[in-house]
Parts: C-alpha cells; structure tokens; sequence
C-alpha cells in the first residue's frame, strides 16, 4: 500500500488529484514494464542450445482503468511462440503457472521482480506526485 499525506500548507484549490495519481500508477507502470522486459538481468543464461528472441521481453504491455475509488494498472504479455502461435509467458514468469522447469532454472516471476522494484518504484510514485503537487 502507498501513502499519500498532504501537509496543511499545501494548497489543492488548482489540483487535480486524480490525475496526479494516475501519472504516478503510469510511470511505475512503465518502470515495471522496463525490467520485466529486461528479464536477461534477472533470469538465468539461455542453455548452449538455445538462443533467445527477445519476444518476451518485447511484449509486455500495461493498461490502466480507473473507477471512483481505485486506480488500477494490468500488466501483461502478450507473447506467442514463434511456431505453434500458443501464448508461452505464464509458463515463463507467471507466478500460479510458472512451468517447473523453468523455476528450477532460476527464472524469476513477475511477483520476484516487483518485489525487486518495491522500494525503486515507490520512489518513482512519491517523486512523481511531489511533483505534480508542487
């Protein structure tokens, strides 16, 4: 959970709040998106027989909605295997579909990289606000 405290001197006459925060979810958003597409910093060397694509990495998206009380970003991938056209990340990075395999290779999940970015990410959300607020 993030906190927001604003101080009594700060004036909100002019302040659209919501936005604010909507700019904050987007660039943790974005921040996110850059490491989870960046997996090779995190995920163990390919074997001698395969060579990485990339396609993972490039097809990580985020999509944000909003409702009266949340604002609420999704990220996802939406990656396809080159020949039989079948979605493969759950199996690579999901944390509920994760293949065996790939967990005892060391790949990391999405909950292990935005655990990774808790503390990066939170700064990123609070300078973003400060920003938009001053």
């Amino acid at each position: 959970m993030i906190e927001i405290v604003l101080r009594d001197n700060t004036d909100l006459g002019n302040i659209d709040m919501r936005d604010i925060l909507h700019d904050g979810v987007e660039a943790v958003s974005a921040h996110l998106i850059d490491h989870l597409g960046n997996y090779t910093l995190y995920a163990p060397a390919p074997s001698p027989t395969y060579t990485r694509t990339g396609d993972l990495g490039r097809h990580w998206t985020y999509q944000i909605t909003s409702t009266s009380n949340a604002i609420v970003s999704t990220l996802g991938n939406a990656v396809r295997s080159r020949k039989t056209g079948r979605s493969y990340g759950p199996y690579v990075m999901d944390p509920q579909e994760q293949a065996a395999h790939m967990a005892a290779r060391g790949w990391p999940t999405t909950d292990d990289i935005a655990t990774d970015q808790e503390q990066p990410a939170r700064r990123l959300f609070d300078a973003v606000v400060n920003r938009g607020i001053s």
